[in-house]
């Protein structure tokens, strides 16, 4: 296996030399040849974002939230003192093309390219491999919310600006591909398919066609899959079912020892501060019965960093319940408590939002909120304590 294939992106795929590798098996077996009646929604998106951009990065998933396609364009900004690359993140539509949900600029100063050059290296390798790896953190920090962002690095900018991402997270990102392809393929034998089309695998997994190519052809060679190219599909092998099982018991335990470290609270509460009193009243109500709540007052102490704490506030909470008002659709710091708390909900599969409403109708609320719209609000109109005990009922297993 070579490193250097991990620091490869979408346009190097392309070349005589990589296309023999990745194509090149054992005897018996070409690689994935998909005939060109076969050719997957995935790779036509990526086929169609080729003709808009120099470069194609491939796919990203953050976690809780859906496929994006990464690709990127050389830029330059106030008479070419900025240079750089303008990075977006696409979603699919419906009507399968593209529309980009996120658009970053990753810029560098003429300056900063001199003074920082022994840690930058080749510019252009530079701007692809650092800016791609700013841009899944952004999306993976917030990928609900379309918008533009820019980076800018000078002179002054810290040196681990300029750190390029090490090569053993490429590493841990193709050996997680390997497995997720053996849980797609142990997912259909479970089901009743005896074979499974590469176009399945392909369509299923969030991630250049091309490289999940090559990890097939590896786990051909690792005696996992077999018939790769068997006109019906391919198959797992005894020892592939068996390191799907095993990786999936290993995920599970770890899931339950997390879930039961970190959640310590039953309840998180995210309101704006004009709404401070509907919050400590619900917050007496359920301790005094019991509940533990997690909500600013009292959970942040002095000299502790608040994003901090809310983002532990958040993780180690059962559910979260959300105070909506007019106050709360103006404040950006509670949205971002309510979009992180659906990225979790559309992550773990199940109810972790409790909608409470303030002077504000359900209809009003689903206009601000889309997602919450075919969900159960309770008014805060009602008295306290059929709102608490709408809470408790919700919260039981």
């Amino acid at each position: 296996m070579q490193i250097d294939f991990y620091l490869m992106d979408t346009q190097q795929m392309h070349t005589p030399d990589f296309t023999r590798r990745c194509a090149l098996g054992k005897a018996g077996d070409a690689g994935v040849r998909t005939r060109s009646t076969d050719i997957t929604i995935k790779q036509k998106l990526i086929d169609e974002l080729k003709k808009q951009y120099d470069t194609v990065h491939g796919c990203y998933q953050p976690k809780g939230g859906p496929c994006f396609y990464l690709a990127s364009d050389p830029t330059g900004e106030d008479f070419g003192r900025l240079r750089g690359r303008r990075f977006v993140a696409a979603l699919e539509t419906h009507d399968e093309t593209i529309h980009e949900r996120v658009s970053m600029k990753f810029l560098i100063t003429q300056m900063a390219q001199i003074v920082k050059s022994d840690l930058i290296g080749n510019i252009d390798t530079f701007y692809r491999e650092v800016g791609i790896e700013r841009l899944r953190e952004t999306i993976e920090r917030d990928f609900m919310t379309e918008r533009d962002e820019k980076i800018v690095l000078t002179k002054d900018s810290d040196d681990s600006l300029f750190q390029r991402p090490p090569s053993t997270i490429f590493i841990r990102r193709y050996q997680a591909l390997k497995n997720e392809i053996l849980h797609v393929l142990a997912d259909r034998h479970a089901r009743g398919a005896k074979r499974v089309p590469a176009t399945t695998v392909l369509d299923s997994l969030c991630e250049d066609p091309r490289l999940i190519n090559r990890a097939l052809n590896e786990l051909v060679e690792l005696k996992m899959i077999r018939d790769l190219n068997h006109s019906a599909g391919m198959r797992l092998t005894a020892e592939g079912q068996k390191a799907a099982e095993a990786d999936l018991a290993s995920r599970e335990h770890e899931n339950e020892t997390n879930l039961l470290i970190s959640k310590r609270f039953d309840f998180f509460i995210s309101y704006a501060s004009e709404d401070r009193d509907v919050a400590e009243e619900i917050d007496k109500s359920l301790s005094s019965k019991g509940f533990r709540v997690w909500r600013d007052r009292g959970q942040v102490t002095l000299g502790d960093s608040l994003t901090a704490k809310i983002n532990e506030g958040l993780a180690a909470s059962r559910f979260g319940i959300v105070i909506i008002s007019r106050a709360f659709l103006r404040k950006n710091w509670p949205k971002a408590e309510l979009n992180a708390l659906q990225a979790r909900a559309i992550e773990e599969g199940q109810k972790v939002i409790l909608p409470i409403r303030r002077d504000l109708d359900h209809k009003e609320m689903a206009e601000h909120f889309p997602l919450l719209g075919d969900k159960f609000t309770i008014s805060f109109d009602q008295n306290l304590q059929e709102v608490v005990a709408e809470i408790e009922c919700a919260a039981r297993p």
